[in-house]
């Protein structure tokens, strides 16, 4: 089992939202007492605080701040593969309609960009 699946188990289950909203300023201990993502993110803090009233150790408490930094981390990724993804659609757009009205040569150049945005 992995490590943080133990520490954590509480992260790793499948809830929504909903599920796990905050109710008075605190995590909802709705169902599984899950929470999600995104709501550890938004309210580290709380988090950190909830696991310290809970006497959690020092390590968990640095592989709850990891979690929210490694899912940043990839909400930033995940936003710069878009830009390329926009691009590489648009530019392919514009190859085609090059191509379309018989100017293959500047068409080139747009596949050019087209392909890097795709790399």
């Amino acid at each position: 089992e992995h490590a943080a699946r133990r520490n954590f188990p509480v992260l790793f289950s499948a809830t929504t939202t909903e599920d796990s909203a905050l109710i008075n300023g605190r995590i909802s201990k709705k169902s599984d007492e899950s929470i999600n993502l995104r709501i550890m993110q938004e309210n580290l803090d709380m988090v950190i605080s909830h696991l310290k009233s809970r006497r959690a150790n020092e390590e968990t408490m640095d592989k709850a701040r990891q979690i929210g930094d490694l899912n940043q981390k990839r909400v930033e990724l995940l936003q710069e593969r878009d830009v390329y993804l926009s691009t590489r659609k648009e530019q392919s757009a514009i190859v085609g309609q090059l191509m379309r009205e018989g100017k293959a040569d500047e068409a080139e150049g747009a596949k050019a960009i087209s392909s890097k945005a795709a790399e």
